[in-house]
């Protein structure tokens, strides 16, 4: 029997193949789906293998949490003491496993010399041993395999031939069917071969392709209608639990959705009763006992301006904003994989082609020869004035989130969600990466001595590096994903945005913060005035605040109709101009 026994649901069955094919070069016999002969034996062999095994290796994906099957095969696991677990999908954050320790395979590509390959063959060594000796001498390997080739060679032609003589036509398309494993070529099986000989698997085998397939195009679609959808059609399915588990979060969120457009107490009061235990429960009881603090009588304020100067109309949302050194031009995300060049009456100059995939992020360079844009294809791309593309900078293995240049205009600096920022010379040449962070990179940014970069990160912290790569300071305190970051013109502060509805200004002496409170939503962008003397942040609420240094709300920017992706002042600080969902972008004044 087999040493190693990999436990699945259907959905995993690629990862399940990619495992086993790697554990049987390292020299491990491993027992899967593959392993089954389709007779009337089916759940026994299971059975047997299972129970057999050595070391049972389960994969944890969210389909597997809650399936029957998965957990009765975990429970003889947890009983004999040979289990070892590996997760997808990055499940371990979202729900407690049977095991404590377990190896996190979500973005294994099927290297067998991956270090978390590596950790998870030190686990089953640990467990089992090494695996039985082989015979190793390669020449002596040959050697015995020629001999015994050519001594049976006759023979084996002789055993073929008469098996394939004896072979049935409903072996032989039974063989088809199953290498094509698809629902059609079950189901031409059933029909030509009523009562054959694997008629249960082959029933089996639909089932699964089925509710993969149903199971798929209900978390693609992600609403409560389908997934209940899902639900009525497999109400014994291997998913079931995890859709009436989606479906709670998905009305616990629009609730919420809910209770935050309306924005009173009631309706936060609402919110509670309909979710005691909800995502967003202490947050809604936090925002009622706020508001329902008596508070000192104040004269009303008098109606807001509106301060805005110009908008900017684009056929896509605006991610990413920039604004000309002479401050004569601005830069957005244009239409999908492009950015477009305008001039301040909003006259469209230049469309910046090149991407394959959506955009992400847009700069200018100092001295305003050169334009930089970041995109989900992984790559940033250069342009000239006259928005013809220069130059490429490749090297990172998932979307580019950010693009900055340095302060001398001679490099360029990327962010990742691949967790790392990388340093370029213009001419493509990679420099040095900055590798630390936990989670994806958000945003990137020079000190103005450009001795010194900044990254934003979702593992909560900004953290500053020297251009060597090595890090020289670290700033926590948020609570949630930093989005955004940003150098004052001294050099002496930095701003960071987060999702956690808050702004900090950090003095980089002592490190010591001022939190900017105002915002109702996630910030998303940030940005220090050319004086040094104020700072501006931009929300999901729809929203951008200019501030003062010491916290004080100055100006509040109110008519965009979606969130607020980014913001840059103009070089002479007179004027904001912000990007937003609503597909426009805005210039503001600030004097």
């Amino acid at each position: 029997m087999s040493e190693i026994f990999i436990s699945y649901i259907p959905e995993d069955k690629r990862r399940a193949r990619q495992l086993a094919e790697v554990l049987d070069e390292f020299g491990w016999s491993v027992w899967w789906e593959s392993a089954i002969a389709d007779d009337e034996h089916f759940d026994a062999q299971i059975q047997s293998a299972l129970k057999s095994a050595d070391c049972i290796i389960v994969l944890w994906s969210p389909g597997a949490i809650n399936n029957e099957t998965i957990l009765e095969q975990v429970q003889l696991g947890l009983k004999k003491k040979n289990i070892v677990s590996l997760t997808y999908d990055e499940v371990q954050k979202q729900h407690d496993l049977p095991t404590s320790t377990y190896t996190n395979l979500s973005h294994w590509n099927g290297d067998a010399a991956d270090k978390n390959i590596r950790i998870l063959l030190s686990d089953i060594y640990d467990l089992i041993g090494h695996p039985p000796q082989r015979t190793r001498d390669k020449i002596f390997r040959n050697l015995v395999t020629f001999v015994s080739v050519m001594l049976l060679v006759v023979w084996s032609t002789f055993i073929l031939s008469i098996q394939y003589k004896n072979k049935t036509q409903e072996s032989r398309d039974w063989e088809t069917y199953l290498n094509e494993n698809k629902s059609d070529g079950y189901q031409a099986y059933l029909k030509l071969y009523p009562e054959g000989k694997h008629v249960r698997t082959a029933e089996f085998k639909i089932d699964s392709l089925h509710e993969a397939e149903s199971w798929e195009k209900a978390l693609i679609a992600n609403s409560v209608s389908v997934l209940e959808a899902y639900i009525q059609e497999n109400p014994k399915g291997t998913y079931k639990d995890a859709a009436f588990a989606r479906i709670a979060e998905l009305k616990d969120e629009e609730a919420w959705q809910e209770a935050n457009e309306e924005n009173t107490v009631v309706s936060y009061k609402v919110y509670l009763r309909l979710s005691p235990n909800g995502k967003f429960a202490s947050e809604a009881e936090k925002i009622i006992a706020e508001r329902t603090r008596p508070k000192a009588v104040v004269k009303a304020k008098p109606v807001e301006r509106t301060y805005l100067l110009k908008t900017f109309s684009a056929p896509k949302e605006v991610l990413s904003v920039a604004v000309a050194p002479n401050g004569r031009r601005i830069l957005t995300k244009g239409w999908d994989n492009t950015a477009w060049l305008w001039d301040l009456n909003g006259n469209l100059i230049e469309e910046l082609k090149g991407h394959t995939d959506w955009l992400t992020s847009v700069a200018f360079s100092p001295n305003g020869n050169r334009m930089a844009t970041g995109s989900w294809d992984k790559t940033a791309k250069l342009y000239d004035v006259n928005g013809r593309m220069i130059g490429e900078f490749n090297g990172h293995t998932f979307h580019v989130s950010d693009v900055t240049f340095s302060p001398d205009g001679e490099y360029l600096a990327t962010a990742s969600f691949d967790k790392t920022a990388r340093l370029y010379k213009l001419d493509g040449t990679f420099v040095q990466s900055f590798q630390g962070h936990t989670e994806w990179v958000n945003a990137v940014a020079f000190s103005p001595n450009g001795k010194h970069i900044l990254t934003a990160s979702n593992d909560h912290t900004a953290r500053m590096w020297d251009m060597k790569g090595n890090m020289v300071a670290e700033f926590s305190g948020h609570i949630h994903w930093v989005t955004s970051v940003a150098f004052s013109p001294d050099g002496k502060f930095i701003i960071t945005g987060s999702k956690d509805k808050t702004a900090r200004i950090w003095r980089l002496k002592d490190r010591k913060n001022k939190k900017l409170i105002g915002h109702t939503k996630p910030v998303n962008a940030v940005a220090f005035s050319p004086d040094g003397k104020k700072v501006v942040t931009a929300s999901a609420d729809h929203t951008a605040i200019l501030w003062s240094l010491n916290g004080k709300e100055l100006r509040r920017y109110t008519k965009h109709k979606g969130q607020i992706n980014d913001v840059a002042f103009t070089p002479d600080g007179r004027k904001i101009l912000t990007g937003s969902s609503d597909r426009t972008a805005r210039l503001w004044e600030v004097q």
